[in-house]
């Protein structure tokens, strides 16, 4: 089985990268008002289908609540939404296709101070 090659850069170029394709949405501070960041998925190989992105707990930092994080997260391929769900699907992307994804965290106003940190995992099939 042949592993999708898909990238997530942050809006200054800075990419994340985790084992798994597990891709390190980073650190968002917390607090009362929600966050919305963009995030950049590049298709660095073969053609690539089926492709879902989801927000999960990071594998190797979670910190906060899953209510407060991941699970609150939702996805959408436009800055305006809708953004109905932490599972978005992509249908393909192609070679050196790039695609942005923004991320609105509605943070919980009960949720705990200081900083919450969340992973996107991507998985989909290649086109061999």
């Amino acid at each position: 089985m042949t592993s999708i090659h898909i990238t997530v850069e942050d809006e200054d170029g800075n990419r994340y990268s985790l084992d798994d394709y597990r891709l390190d949405f980073g650190d968002v501070p917390m607090g009362d008002l929600s966050q919305r960041r963009m995030v950049i998925l590049h298709n660095t190989a073969r053609q690539a289908t089926n492709i879902t992105i989801e927000c999960v707990a990071h594998p190797t930092g979670q910190v906060g609540s899953a209510v407060d994080t991941y699970e609150a997260a939702k996805l959408s391929f436009d800055s305006e939404g809708p953004f109905t769900s932490n599972i978005l699907t992509l249908g393909s992307m192609s070679p050196g296709e790039a695609k942005d994804l923004w991320i609105l965290w509605p943070i919980a106003e009960d949720a705990l101070p200081g900083w919450g940190v969340f992973a996107l995992r991507v998985t989909g099939t290649v086109n061999l």
